[in-house]
Parts: C-alpha cells; structure tokens; sequence
C-alpha cells in the first residue's frame, strides 16, 4: 500500500472483520475452511458434526462479514459524495 487513503480504509476493513462475534463453528470454518482450505466434510468429521451444520456456519459467517463490509461500503460512498460536492 502506497497512499494514506489505503492504509486508512484497510485499517477500517479490518477493524469491521474483527469486531465481528463468531460462534464456535463460524470460528471453526473462517480458520480451517477457509485460511486453511480444509473440505468441510473433513472438518466435519473432525468436529464431530454435521455437514449441514458447517454448511449454515459457513453461510453466517459469510453473511456477518458481509453485513460489516457494507457499512463500511456506505460509509465510503457518503464520504465520496461529500468530495465530489466539494464539502
């Protein structure tokens, strides 16, 4: 990163990720499935549960994060419009 601008926003990307709160199994997948690339179907085995299971883990996860760069997604374009009208 070369700019003030995208250490800034990527300091705020992560300060968004990480006051996420994660279960148990949402924890277990950001980690083992997704950092580690681990099937789920091994990691169920692992854990001694359910695919299914996993698979709901996995889609709250995802929906949380997502939740949390949208904020931040509409934080930037009210900021983009507050320059572009010279304010």
């Amino acid at each position: 990163m070369r700019h003030d601008w995208e250490i800034s926003l990527a300091r705020r990307v992560h300060k968004a990720l990480c006051e996420l709160e994660l279960t148990f199994l949402e924890s277990q997948v950001l980690h083992h499935h997704f950092w580690k690339a681990i099937p789920l179907r091994t990691l169920a085995d692992f854990l001694d549960v359910t695919v299914t299971e996993l698979t709901e883990a996995r889609a709250s996860l995802l929906h949380k994060a997502a939740g949390a760069l949208e904020e931040l997604r509409q934080d930037l374009a009210r900021l983009r419009r507050r320059v572009a009208a010279g304010g």
